[in-house]
């Protein structure tokens, strides 16, 4: 629902923000939880991120270790 999409926009960090965050910060790999993709794909994910850092991430599923 809109509604829904307003909060999350408000109150998460889109892809190409965590991607600028970490190009800032330089840590040597991100770890992106609780993703919403609303709609998206994992795929737009990772090219939205990848746009913004050229470092390493990962997308865990579920009770992944790391």
């Amino acid at each position: 629902a809109d509604n829904w999409r307003a909060y999350h926009s408000a109150f998460h960090t889109s892809a190409a923000d965590v991607g600028r965050i970490a190009s800032q910060a330089g840590p040597g790999l991100v770890v992106l939880t609780h993703i919403l993709l609303h709609g998206a794909s994992e795929a737009d994910l990772r090219t939205e991120l990848s746009d913004a850092w050229e470092g390493d991430f990962l997308l865990p599923d579920d009770l992944d270790l790391i």
